[in-house]
């Protein structure tokens, strides 16, 4: 009823209330596509007297609905660079996470971005940190002072990292291909100490990461094999052959590990894609283990 009563009124919404209504039906993951329209063409009018925070809320809002529209997302961009000396930490980390969840390759923002985010590293909480971080390295535009800047201040904070929040660091980092070995340390041990806190795909990702950078941590492996083996029935095909490959990768001997995954890739094995297929036989392989 709301969203049927505020499609009529979105021309009449000051910018504020227009930004509020679409982060409100995006946090309730309500979907309308008819309120997004009318929501996106009162904001496109409206965009240059909209605040920093509320442009990255708009941009969260699309992202998180899953809501394509290039001429607001490239109206949001527009005034976002005029707007960049005014952004947080919050509004960068909501901003670059929405740029890579709707597939938008705005280099010029991203760069912008950059700079205050290294200006304001420090007082970044947990998640902007990661967040940002995450979207910086899978939209390739990491550089190495600000991946040094991010880890510093990850370090400083890692005691208040959940189990996402490792994980989410561990892969950026390793997705960058920066071995920063003092960060991966400290990743591993509130790792091991949050273990039980980690799902399906975190365990599947820090395992992914540490093997793709090459950074050998036994107890911490031992770790992620037990949390894997108690998991297992929850792992997708990517998550089994990832780590599977993860295993295999840093020569790390656990016939029950592989076992266990080649025991659960077997009922869906053959609606496996040609990647996952590749990764699995090469990491049986690689560890000698027949599973026939």
């Amino acid at each position: 009823a709301i969203a049927r009563a505020a499609v009529s009124k979105c021309l009449d919404f000051p910018s504020q209330e227009l930004t509020n209504t679409s982060w409100a039906f995006a946090k309730l993951q309500f979907e309308d596509p008819h309120l997004m329209e009318a929501l996106s063409a009162a904001a496109v009018r409206r965009i240059e007297v909209v605040d920093a925070q509320a442009l990255a809320n708009l941009a969260w809002s699309c992202a998180t609905m899953q809501y394509q529209n290039g001429p607001l997302m490239s109206s949001i961009s527009a005034a976002a660079l005029k707007k960049m000396s005014v952004f947080g930490t919050q509004n960068i980390a909501n901003m670059a996470w929405a740029i890579e969840k709707c597939n938008v390759h705005d280099f010029p923002l991203l760069e912008a971005l950059a700079a205050p985010s290294l200006r304001n590293i420090w007082q970044a909480t947990p998640q902007d940190l990661c967040n940002t971080l995450w979207a910086f390295a899978r939209l390739s535009v990491c550089t190495d002072p600000l991946l040094s800047a991010m880890a510093a201040a990850a370090m400083n904070r890692m005691s208040e990292m959940g189990s996402r929040g490792l994980t989410n660091i561990a892969w950026s980092f390793a997705i960058v291909q920066n071995k920063h070995c003092p960060l991966f340390d400290a990743i591993s041990a509130p790792a091991m100490r949050s273990m039980h806190e980690f799902n399906d795909q975190d365990l599947a990702n820090t395992s992914w990461a540490f093997a793709h950078i090459s950074i050998s941590h036994g107890p911490l492996m031992h770790a992620l094999s037990q949390a894997v083996i108690s998991h297992i029935h929850a792992f997708n095909p990517q998550g089994l052959a990832n780590t599977a490959w993860a295993v295999a990768r840093m020569e790390f001997d656990d016939v029950p590990l592989l076992h266990a995954i080649a025991s659960a890739a077997i009922p869906s094995i053959r609606a496996w894609d040609a990647q996952n297929l590749a990764n699995i036989a090469w990491a049986v392989a690689k560890c000698s283990v027949l599973h026939a």
